[in-house]
């Protein structure tokens, strides 16, 4: 494996630009319970742009394309791939077997849901943290699976060359990180040989755990493939791991009970969505005690759930509570 990190400053920066720069700590740093509501929009109204500082990319009038593409993180209780600490539901339906730390990712697995086949990898890491501008992580990795026989090397590049303030319809975001991963791979699949570049954008700013927009490219035997998507409901879960705030749930018939530490006459607002990231209910209430009790209108199935708490009058206040059903 070789690993190699630089970090540039110019010193043709004012020092008043360089203390705006962001300093990424959360992309994709992600938590079990965590539920990523991704809306698709047309790729081909979403562009890098150039390079710099302060850069507006206005992609406020971007229209959606093909619904919504979730992303749910689970522990890894399945008993494979033991130094995996998260298994990650993709959008497709494969399940992604992660090994996360402060400052990395590490793929250890892919599961295809149809074949169930796995592809294993070595030294793959998706995502380095902290990261900031014209920063640059180069790395190298192996994989192999065993159906069909496929054994193979890539390299994963990940730099920042701009800054500035995105806007999207879900609102306007400022100190933004655009990212670039260049991931390039060679194959031997059953004796054949097959190679493939994949570029992803990722712009993140300092308080998402999920990138607030992101912009994929494919490019193999088949030709480009294109697919764009920012973060939809609930955008505010926060990547904010020093919360001293305790809340807890469950739910008995129709009625969902949170307890925590609620501020009495605070309204607070409360979103609940299943394990995929349906949305099944919302609404408003004001705290009155420790123990706040919901009525959801119907009764829900057994299973896990996903609570999503915030107050109204405190943008910065958001939590998230994975509730179990018996």
């Amino acid at each position: 494996m070789k690993t190699m990190i630089i970090f540039l400053l110019s010193v043709t920066v004012l020092p008043k630009v360089l203390s705006a720069q962001p300093t990424i700590n959360y992309n994709e740093y992600y938590e079990i319970g965590d539920v990523i509501n991704m809306l698709n929009v047309d790729a081909s109204a979403i562009n890098a742009g150039a390079p710099g500082a302060n850069v507006v990319w206005d992609f406020s009038a971007v229209s959606a394309n093909g619904g919504t593409s979730t992303t749910t993180i689970a522990a890894n209780t399945t008993g494979t791939f033991n130094t995996s600490n998260l298994v990650v539901t993709l959008p497709n339906g494969d399940m992604e077997y992660m090994a996360e730390n402060n400052t990395d990712s590490y793929i250890n697995a892919i599961t295809d849901h149809n074949t169930h086949n796995t592809v294993t990898y070595t030294y793959f890491d998706g995502a380095k943290r902290p990261f900031i501008y014209l920063g640059y992580y180069l790395d190298s990795y192996k994989i192999a699976a065993t159906t069909p026989a496929t054994t193979g090397n890539g390299t994963m590049t990940i730099s920042s060359n701009a800054w500035g303030t995105l806007k999207l319809p879900s609102g306007t975001f400022n100190n933004v990180l655009l990212i670039k991963k260049l991931r390039q791979e060679t194959d031997t699949v059953s004796s054949a040989t097959v190679s493939f570049t994949n570029v992803t954008y990722q712009w993140f700013d300092t308080s998402h755990h999920a990138p607030l927009l992101e912009l994929d490219s494919m490019n193999n035997l088949s030709g480009n493939t294109y697919k764009a998507m920012y973060l939809a409901s609930p955008l505010a879960v926060q990547a904010v791991k020093t919360s001293q705030l305790t809340y807890t749930g469950y739910m008995l018939n129709n009625e969902l009970q949170l307890t925590g530490t609620f501020e009495i006459g605070t309204d607070y607002q409360v979103t609940v969505y299943s394990i995929i990231g349906s949305k099944l209910y919302t609404g408003d209430f004001t705290a009155n005690g420790a123990t706040q009790r919901i009525d959801l209108g119907r009764d829900v199935n057994p299973g896990i759930y996903i609570v999503s708490l915030t107050q109204r009058n405190d943008p910065s206040f958001s939590q998230v509570i994975k509730v179990v059903k018996q």
